[in-house]
C-alpha cells in the first residue's frame, strides 16, 4: 500500500506504557464467538491487521481526527492486550497501506510513514514528506519498503534504518498531461538477474470526457532505467491495488478486465471480462490474489471470479459474494474478507462459505481478517470492538 519543521512539530508519536484494560464482555456457550476485546472508541475504521508469534496486531482509528490511533497487540487465545502503542490518526482503510516483514510493521499516511517493532510496540523510526499530498501505498520487497506517493514518486526505505531515496519520479508531462499515482511495486526478476518493480499508474487529467487512464510499467531497479512503459486507453480505470506477479506473469486489475502481460516486455497474454450481468461501476477496491494457478479477482461488485493464470480462462465465478471489500486474503485455500459482514468463499471452487455474518447487527463489518491457520480462529474489527470468532462454527462444522 504513513512542511518539513512545522508538520515534523505537529506529528508526534507516543507509546502507551500504561496496562490497557482488558476484556470483560462474557460470551455464551457455542457461538463462534471466542472472544471480544472493547477498544472502548466508537470507531469504525482499522488497520490491517496481521498474526505475529501468539499475537494479533490489530489497529484502530478514532472517528474524531484529533484523537489518537492505537495499534494493539493481543494474545490470540484470550485477547490479553500485551502492548499498545498510541500514532496520530492515518490513513487505514486502503488495501495496501499497512505492510509486515519478520517483526516490522509499516503503516503509512497521506504524508507518513511509522514502523513499529511487533515484539513491543516501539516505533523504530518514522518519516514525513515535504512535499507529499496524498499517498496510494506501500510493499515490502526483501528489506526494503518501497512508498507510493503524491506526486508521481516511489521511495525506497531501508526498513531497518529508515535512510531513503527517490527511485522513480513519473512528470505529468511525459504523460499528456495526466497526473501519475502509481500502485506500490510488485517485484519480477529478469533473466539477466535484474531486479524489476511492476506498477500500474492510475493517472487523471481532470477532463470529465477521459478524466482516467491505467497505465502499466515495469521499472529496472537494477540498472535504474525503465524498461517499458504501456499508456493505457482514456477514460479507462484500474486498480489501487499492486499488480500480481507469478509464474512469470504480470497480472493488472483494469476496470472490467484483468490483465495479464508479459513482464519482459508488456506485451499481452491474456484477458478475462467481467460477465455482462457484472455492471457495477466502481473500480477503486478490485483486488487481485492467487490461490496456485488460480487468480482470485474480486471487482468491487458482488462477483468474485477465479482464472487460470495460465491461460485466462474462467475456473469458476460466484455473482453473491458482497461488494467493495477493501482487503481480501487467501488461507487454508479460502478466500477471506468483510463487506458488511464475514465472508468466504472456497478459492478452489467459488462456493460460499460464510456469507456475511455479522454480530448483533453492530457495526459495518468492512475491515480485514486475519486467519490463525492452526487454530481456525479468525480476526476483525467492527464497531469498536476486536473479534475472535472460531470459522469452523461459522461454516456450520
Amino acid at each position: 500500500m504513513l512542511t518539513i519543521l512545522p508538520i515534523a512539530l505537529m506529528l508526534s508519536f507516543a507509546a502507551c506504557k500504561k496496562e490497557p484494560p482488558q476484556p470483560t464482555i462474557p460470551i455464551a456457550e457455542k457461538t463462534p464467538i471466542v472472544w471480544i476485546y472493547d477498544t472502548k472508541t466508537n470507531a469504525g475504521l482499522a488497520t490491517q491487521n496481521f498474526i505475529y508469534k501468539n499475537m494479533i496486531i490489530q489497529g484502530s482509528q478514532p472517528s474524531s481526527g484529533s484523537q489518537t490511533a492505537i495499534i494493539r497487540a493481543l494474545t490470540i487465545d484470550s485477547g490479553k492486550v500485551v502492548w499498545e502503542t498510541g500514532i496520530l490518526p492515518v490513513n487505514t482503510t486502503v488495501s495496501n497501506t499497512h505492510a509486515v516483514k519478520d517483526n516490522y510493521l509499516a503503516v503509512t499516511g497521506d504524508k507518513d510513514l511509522i514502523v513499529i517493532d511487533m515484539d513491543n510496540g516501539n516505533i523504530l523510526w518514522n518519516y514525513t514528506d515535504p512535499i507529499a499530498q496524498s499517498s496510494v501505498g506501500i510493499s515490502i520487497i526483501d528489506n526494503d519498503i518501497y512508498f507510493s506517493i503524491s506526486k508521481g514518486r516511489i521511495l525506497q526505505f531501508d526498513i531497518q534504518t529508515g535512510n531513503h531515496k527517490t527511485i522513480l519520479t513519473l512528470r505529468s508531462e511525459d504523460l499528456d498531461g495526466y497526473r501519475p499515482a502509481l500502485t506500490a511495486p510488485a517485484l519480477w526478476r529478469h533473466p539477466s538477474g535484474d531486479e524489476i518493480l511492476i506498477m500500474g499508474n492510475r493517472s487523471y487529467n481532470g477532463q470529465a470526457a477521459n478524466y482516467d487512464r491505467y497505465d502499466m510499467l515495469a521499472y529496472n531497479l537494477t540498472a535504474d532505467t525503465m524498461l517499458w512503459y504501456k499508456k493505457g486507453t482514456p477514460g479507462i480505470r484500474g486498480s489501487i491495488s499492486s499488480p500480481l506477479v507469478q509464474d512469470n506473469k504480470a497480472v493488472f486489475y483494469v476496470e472490467r478486465n484483468v490483465e495479464c502481460v508479459n513482464p519482459l516486455n508488456g506485451e499481452p497474454v491474456w484477458t478475462h471480462t467481467r460477465h455482462l450481468a457484472d455492471d457495477f461501476s466502481a473500480y477503486k477496491s478490485g483486488n487481485i490474489t492467487s490461490l496456485g494457478n488460480i487468480v482470485i479477482a474480486k471487482p468491487d461488485s458482488d462477483y468474485m471470479y477465479g482464472i487460470d493464470i495460465n491461460t485466462g480462462n474462467e475456473l469458476w465465478y460466484n455473482p453473491n459474494t458482497a461488494a467493495m471489500p477493501y482487503t481480501i486474503r487467501i488461507a487454508m485455500d479460502k478466500v477471506w474478507y468483510c463487506s458488511g459482514g464475514v465472508n468466504c468463499i472456497d478459492a478452489k471452487s467459488g462456493k460460499t462459505l460464510i456469507d456475511g455474518w455479522r454480530y448483533q447487527n453492530r457495526g459495518s463489518w468492512i475491515n480485514p481478517i486475519a486467519v490463525g491457520e492452526k487454530t481456525g480462529y479468525i480476526y476483525t474489527f467492527a464497531a469498536g470492538m476486536i473479534y475472535c470468532l472460531d470459522a469452523n462454527i461459522l461454516m456450520g462444522k
